[in-house]
């Protein structure tokens, strides 16, 4: 994915999840944003070449009004009505909406009701109860909550496939150049190409431990939390 094509299709997934907040019942825009997003996320040329072809309202999920958006994005780097939008909603909020037991009509109404923006917000008001008492919160729904929110934890502690992918081979051929490195490749879970990944493996095979210690402090190595290393003797 091109970084043209990654920055809008995350304009558009906001924007859709800003309509699905402040308009849960009428959904039919929220999910053109979606679509829009998602397609924007598979294409393999960048988007601007779509347009300089003429050819960018016949990229399927990309009708007039996106379109229109796209090529403000391209000429400004921008979106003029996306800065408006998102001043409409905390931004925290727009993001539980990816959580199960989260929907868009629950966090309005406890962002109504409770006057809460922001994630840490909503888990205290879970725990100490203030949810659990609103109309139409029983102990189900709160506890379905609470799940949704363990597990989502859970998941952004590890990487996507593709993030680590792109992070482990940058890292391998950094290594690879070094003359004490003999051997250097992608191990684990990375190389069984597992969804998400919660850390990186790296096999280096080396004349002396001087491959390790220059990993330990490679740049990739000391910005990424996810990283680890193990370095063998020839």
């Amino acid at each position: 994915m091109t970084p043209t094509n990654r920055t809008l299709a995350r304009i558009f997934k906001e924007m859709g999840a800003i309509y699905t907040f402040t308009d849960g019942i009428n959904r039919f825009r929220a999910l053109a944003y979606e679509r829009a997003a998602r397609v924007l996320g598979s294409l393999e040329d960048d988007i601007s070449r779509y347009i300089e072809s003429d050819r960018l309202e016949e990229v399927p999920g990309i009708g007039e009004s996106i379109a229109e958006k796209i090529r403000e994005y391209v000429t400004t780097g921008k979106i003029a009505k996306y800065e408006v939008l998102k001043t409409s909603v905390p931004h925290e909020l727009l993001e539980m909406l990816e959580i199960k037991g989260f929907g868009p009509q629950s966090l309005k109404r406890i962002h109504e009701e409770l006057g809460i923006e922001t994630k840490e917000g909503i888990i205290r008001a879970l725990q100490d109860g203030s949810i659990g008492h609103m109309k139409g919160f029983g102990q189900k729904k709160v506890a379905n909550m609470m799940k949704g929110l363990k597990l989502h934890k859970t998941i952004e502690e590890r990487m996507l496939l593709w993030d680590a992918l792109n992070l482990g081979e940058n890292v391998v051929e950094q290594l690879r150049h070094l003359r004490e490195v003999k051997r250097i490749e992608l191990a684990g879970s990375l190389r069984r190409g597992k969804e998400t990944i919660g850390d990186i493996d790296i096999l280096i095979a080396a004349d002396n431990a001087t491959a390790k210690r220059s990993w330990m402090r490679s740049p990739h190595c000391r910005k990424s939390k996810k990283c680890f290393s193990a370095a063998t003797p020839k």
